[in-house]
């Protein structure tokens, strides 16, 4: 069977939307900043900053994104497991620590597949 785990499928429209409609075993990892072993055959991650409040403070922005989506890769790693991140649109032409922070996962993810 397959064990999904999401990130911020608890709060999150779009974690939550998908997690309602996915077979299998479903999982939410929790704080994202705080790494913890989990067993998964797919990682969703979707969790970070979401709204203008979050964006003013841009310490916590970077963090959530970038901390905690190197987190879940060590994670994904671990369980050979099937990585999906959310990013956003706001990366063909970023104005924000947001929109420059998912471009950077983005490109670190890419990276990443490249070298194994």
């Amino acid at each position: 069977m397959e064990i999904n785990l999401f990130t911020d499928a608890e709060r999150g429209f779009l974690g939550g939307h998908l997690k309602k409609n996915i077979t299998g075993s479903n999982i939410d990892y929790g704080d994202i900043l705080n790494y913890k072993k989990a067993c998964c055959s797919n990682l969703f991650h979707f969790a970070g900053s979401s709204d203008d409040f979050d964006f003013n403070d841009q310490e916590k922005t970077v963090n959530s994104i970038v901390i905690g989506t190197m987190n879940m890769l060590k994670i994904a790693k671990e369980n050979n497991a099937k990585f999906i991140f959310a990013s956003t649109k706001g990366v063909e032409s970023p104005n924000n620590v947001y929109c420059y922070s998912k471009l950077l996962m983005e490109k670190f993810i890419k990276i990443i597949m490249m070298i194994g």
